[in-house]
C-alpha cells in the first residue's frame, strides 16, 4: 500500500460490533500478516471520524504501535515499541472492557483502564485499510504490504486461538485463491482477504481518487460456509 492509498471495505448491513464497541458484548477480533517498508507515521487500519467517534484504529508510529478502541466516553489504548521492517503476524481483541494485542502468536500488551474521552456515534460501518479516518483517509505517508486479513464480529478470540493461527498458517505460503484454512480450533471469520504474491496489494492512484486494486481475494462469513456470499464490496 503506497502513500496516500488506501482502501475499504464497505458493509452495506449495519450492527456490525465495531461501530459501538462499549456495547459489543461479545467482541471482536483482527489478524493479519504485515510487512512495514519504512519507519514513520503508517496507517494500517480502522473505522474512525477525524471529529472524534467512536470505533477503533491500529497504526505505527515514533516508534510503537499504536492499539486504540474508543467507545461514546471512554479511550482504550497501548503503544508498545515497535520498530521491524520484516513480516510479522498482528492480531488485536478486544471485548469490553479489555484491548489486547498479540504479535508473532504471543500477547504483546493488553489494557483494561480506560482514560476519559467523550465520543460521538460512529454513524458508518464502513472498515479501511491504509487508513483509519473514514471522512479524512489521506493522513498517512509510510508503506506497507499486507496480507491473510480476518476480521471477527462478536468473536474475541482466545490466546490459543491466535497462537493456533500464527502457527497454522504462515505468511510465506502463497495460497492465492484459498478459502479460510479451516483450523479447526478458530472460529471462522466473517471477513478474509487475501492477496497474491504473499500479501502485496497493487493500488495506484491518489488520496482523492480510489484507484485500483489487483490481485485480491474477499471471502465473507457465507461463502467461507460454501454459501452465497453476503453484500460487501471492496474498493
Amino acid at each position: 500500500m503506497t502513500t496516500n492509498d488506501y482502501v475499504y471495505l464497505d458493509f452495506t448491513c449495519p450492527g456490525q460490533c465495531w461501530e459501538s464497541p462499549k456495547t459489543c458484548d461479545e467482541g471482536f477480533s483482527y489478524c493479519f500478516w504485515i510487512k512495514l517498508l519504512s519507519l514513520g507515521n503508517t496507517c494500517i487500519l480502522g473505522n474512525t471520524k477525524n471529529g472524534g467517534s467512536e470505533g477503533f484504529m491500529l497504526r505505527c508510529s515514533a516508534g510503537t504501535m499504536k492499539n486504540k478502541v474508543f467507545t461514546n466516553d471512554k479511550q482504550y489504548k497501548h503503544q508498545p515499541a515497535f520498530s521491524s521492517t520484516t513480516w510479522t503476524h498482528l492480531c488485536a481483541t478486544w471485548k469490553p472492557w479489555t484491548l489486547k494485542l498479540y504479535k508473532d502468536g504471543m500477547q504483546w500488551a493488553s489494557s483494561s483502564s480506560g482514560v476519559t474521552d467523550v465520543r460521538t456515534p460512529l454513524g458508518t460501518n464502513t472498515l479501511m485499510l491504509g487508513t483509519y479516518l473514514t471522512d479524512n483517509p489521506a493522513v498517512c505517508s509510510r508503506d506497507f504490504v499486507l496480507d491473510d486479513f480476518a476480521f471477527w464480529d462478536r468473536d474475541e478470540l482466545t490466546s490459543q486461538n491466535v497462537f493456533d493461527l500464527y502457527n497454522s498458517y504462515p505468511c510465506v505460503n502463497d495460497h492465492f485463491g484459498d478459502v479460510w484454512p479451516g483450523i479447526t480450533s478458530i472460529p471462522i471469520p466473517n471477513i478474509y482477504l487475501e492477496f497474491e504474491n504473499t500479501g502485496y496489494l497493487n493500488k495506484s492512484g491518489t488520496a482523492s481518487v480510489t484507484g485500483k486494486v489487483s490481485s485480491y481475494v474477499l471471502h465473507t462469513e457465507s461463502n467461507l460456509l460454501g454459501l452465497a456470499s453476503k453484500s460487501s464490496t471492496f474498493r
